[in-house]
């Protein structure tokens, strides 16, 4: 049923956004602007195409054996062409050394929850949306969404990362922006119930719910987020 399509999918992307809030970083260290790159690197490019699902932080500073560093530049749920560069390694790196870091991205036709904390909210936008096409008409459904997704993502803004030092100290991975999951939670659904009075008012409730989060990030992404959605309407 639908009433147990949102409980599940609510459920999986609640321990995502959990696991994101609490590290961001995947046990390794941010990769920033900030960041400074060595003068010389060696692309690790991918093999396979696909989405970028599991990225084993723990695997690859064991690959690099205590020497040099490594700079992933795709977070996952990143859609990857084969060829593309998905990470650059200090120094001038051999041809095996690198397939055993590759072994550590993990790759496949489809997102997955795991690592990939926009993925639920996405999931559950698309349910709002489906419910709000012609053939279906169902208001009642796209508004449950949207409570579900502004519950998660409130409670997403209350957790407090951990304080655990990174285990994976020579690697740098992308955190994705706040505004990625605001977007992926409600950009859909801010087009397609804009001509829904009733739905349109349940996602400017929920946004402007949302600029009062003490997450400044997450506050700065709703706010935006909510004049998009008027301007819709």
């Amino acid at each position: 049923s639908v009433d147990d399509s949102l409980r599940t999918v609510s459920k999986r992307a609640r321990g995502a956004l959990v696991a994101f809030a609490k590290n961001p970083s995947l046990d390794a260290n941010p990769l920033t602007s900030d960041t400074v790159l060595p003068e010389t690197v060696t692309e690790l490019r991918a093999k396979k195409s696909g989405y970028l699902q599991v990225i084993d932080t723990s695997g690859l500073e064991k690959c690099l054996g205590g020497q040099g560093y490594i700079y992933v530049l795709k977070s996952p749920g990143t859609h990857i062409l084969e060829g593309d560069v998905v990470a650059l390694v200090s120094g001038h790196v051999e041809g095996g050394i690198l397939d055993d870091l590759l072994s550590s991205f993990t790759f496949g036709d489809h997102r997955t929850y795991e690592q990939d904390a926009a993925f639920g909210l996405l999931v559950l936008s698309e349910i709002a949306s489906k419910a709000l096409s012609p053939g279906i008409n169902d208001s009642g459904t796209a508004i449950e969404a949207i409570l579900r997704m502004k519950v998660l993502l409130w409670d997403f803004s209350r957790t407090q990362p951990s304080d655990k030092p990174a285990s994976a100290q020579r690697v740098f991975v992308p955190v994705p922006e706040h505004q990625a999951l605001l977007e992926a939670a409600f950009s859909q659904v801010s087009r397609d119930g804009a001509g829904m009075i009733e739905v349109a008012l349940c996602l400017r409730k929920s946004l402007q719910a949302l600029c009062d989060v003490d997450d400044a990030r997450l506050q700065t992404a709703a706010c935006s987020l909510a004049g998009v959605a008027l301007k819709h309407c």
